[in-house]
């Protein structure tokens, strides 16, 4: 099983390749980690991730916007090219848990 991670902090964006399964990742009890499964993503379209995530503008001039945003910015791309399956429960309950988490000035 293939399991890709993407990360995002700041204006940072990155994804490691785990061969092993999402639940059985260990993080330090310090690190504020969020993890949800949105997708499958074929091998084939790597590449065409990548380069969708690298699309997306970093705001950084708007207070408002910041690296969960990057995240559900790239869900939703990923979706509208196919990359990711939007019809897919596992696409549309694991958009919603993302945008349930999503913090922003109050």
């Amino acid at each position: 099983m293939l399991c890709y991670l993407l990360a995002s902090y700041c204006d940072i964006f990155s994804y490691k390749l785990f061969q092993k399964p999402l639940s059985t990742l260990i993080f330090p009890n310090n690190a504020n980690t969020f993890l949800v499964q949105v997708g499958h993503v074929d091998s084939t379209k790597v590449k065409e991730l990548r380069s969708t995530a690298k699309e997306i503008e970093i705001k950084n001039s708007d207070l408002t916007w910041n690296c969960q945003d990057f995240v559900y910015q790239l869900i939703i791309d990923l979706a509208e090219k196919g990359i990711l399956d939007a019809e897919d429960e596992i696409y549309t309950e694991g958009k919603e848990k993302v945008f349930a988490e999503m913090e922003g000035l109050v």
